[in-house]
């Protein structure tokens, strides 16, 4: 018995460092439920001081965030691998971000499931720099938003999206909007563009070929709501 907070004004797992102190790396979250937070793991305690560190180089397996408030995970740190996670519910899913000059967000998702986020599935928060990013037979399903946005100048190493399966309800937005990337190398290899429902937009906007910046879809597929499968290729 007694007064408990409020959770969906707080993360489930708060962590972050400074550079001095280094103490928010090389750990393993694994067969956690966390539900009804305003965040579910966030690594951003030091957002903005000089020489912040994010959570980084650790393993989050088989962990469920359902029904966040913002998004499911904000880490703000390089080098983690997202194994078989299920985002359910959530205000977005994964939300890379930059806390620092030192750290800059980078990681591998890897065989989860991201269903029915109210915004975005794939969220790089900040303008700047950031380490490469792999998706890898995921399965995004019902977002409200879309799959990727990149609302800001996005200067990335790499992205590259291999074996997913994306769908989104949203008929009014871009399924993935990455035209403010300005440098770096955006592939979407082997995956599968699926509609539900007449309306469903699968469109996904490139950033414009440069001598720094490149956006190629190969080897994939758009399936219709009536099972037309048309093969999707785009290089740009």
């Amino acid at each position: 018995p007694g007064t408990y907070p409020d959770w969906t004004k707080y993360a489930a797992i708060l962590c972050g460092s400074q550079f001095s102190e280094y103490n928010s790396a090389i750990f393993t979250i694994q067969n956690v439920f966390i539900q009804n937070f305003y965040t579910g793991i966030s690594g951003t305690y030091y957002h903005g001081v000089t020489n912040a560190i994010g959570l980084f180089d650790s393993h989050l397996i088989d962990v469920w965030v359902d029904n966040t408030t913002a998004a499911a995970v904000i880490l703000g740190g390089s080098g983690n691998k997202y194994d078989h996670m299920r985002i359910t519910n959530c205000g977005s899913g994964f939300m890379f971000c930059r806390i620092s000059d030192e750290s800059f967000d980078g990681g591998t998702i890897i065989g989860c499931i991201v269903i029915a986020t109210t915004g975005y599935d794939i969220t790089f928060r900040d303008a700047g720099f950031y380490r490469p990013v792999d998706i890898i037979g995921t399965w995004f399903e019902q977002s409200g938003n879309g799959i990727v946005n990149m609302p800001y100048s996005t200067q990335l190493m790499t992205l590259s999206m291999i074996g997913n399966m994306f769908n989104s309800n949203s008929t009014l937005y871009e399924l993935m909007t990455m035209n403010n990337c300005t440098k770096g190398i955006i592939e979407i290899f082997n995956c599968t563009f699926y509609s539900t429902a007449a309306g469903q937009n699968q469109n996904v906007v490139m950033p414009t070929t440069t001598t720094q910046c490149k956006g190629v879809i190969r080897d994939s597929v758009k399936i219709a709501p009536d099972g037309t499968v048309t093969i999707y290729e785009l290089n740009v």
